[in-house]
């Protein structure tokens, strides 16, 4: 939860429970967070996993967000007052605005009628060191990334690469506006890396839905 890298982490999960509510399992935490200059603890409940059925507009891929839903196309968004004075991001009918900073409890966007909003956060998958062949001899010789393949599920985010650097998916080129979710084998090639221990990085930072299922790759030895 929150983010790493140059920005500040915006949240830090102190305690979790499970409750239950028919066939679901509902996941809830205490989150510490720093709002201005103030600690404050929240009770948040993770998103149920983003289904088969599930519109694009509904995709809630924010944290400490909210959901809001007009009757007619509408600019503003209150009911952020929680957040206020951060930076939030914003899926606006299926595309990505942000970011706002939230003042007096509201944003305005587009005119739209479903409009999820909340903290950017950031996802890392790394893998355990790619297992290229079982010789000893290998062990010690570098080895080269040369091309990323992520099977992805109903996504329209990502990048992937090495721990060092990582680079945008190429999705297929969009033929809607919003543009249609992506399910299959995005093929990534990595330019120069060489290490001797390999591990293949995935990162996610954006409001679109993002499901990855596995991450398979072309390695090359000795180079």
């Amino acid at each position: 939860m929150g983010k790493s890298g140059t920005t500040p982490v915006v949240g830090q999960v102190k305690t979790v429970a499970r409750t239950t509510n028919g066939n679901e399992d509902n996941t809830w935490m205490i989150v510490q967070r720093t709002i201005g200059s103030t600690v404050k603890y929240f009770v948040e409940m993770l998103a149920q996993p983003f289904g088969v059925t599930d519109a694009h507009a509904n995709a809630f891929f924010v944290d400490c967000g909210i959901t809001v839903t007009h009757g007619s196309p509408a600019t503003t968004v209150s009911g952020l007052a929680h957040l206020e004075g951060q930076a939030v991001y914003a899926l606006v009918d299926s595309v990505q605005y942000g970011p706002f900073t939230v003042s007096s409890g509201e944003i305005t966007t587009l005119s739209a009628t479903n409009v999820q909003v909340g903290l950017l956060y950031e996802m890392v998958v790394e893998t355990v060191p790619l297992n290229v062949q079982q010789e000893l001899s290998l062990t010690a010789k570098r080895k080269r990334l040369f091309k990323a393949f992520a099977n992805m599920y109903r996504s329209l985010a990502g990048k992937i690469g090495t721990p060092d650097l990582v680079y945008d998916m190429d999705y297929p080129t969009a033929t809607t506006n919003p543009p249609e979710l992506q399910s299959g084998i995005i093929e990534t090639s990595i330019p120069d890396n060489s290490e001797r221990q390999l591990i293949a990085r995935f990162e996610q930072e954006n409001v679109h839905p993002c499901n990855l299922l596995a991450i398979t790759s072309e390695v090359h030895v000795g180079v």
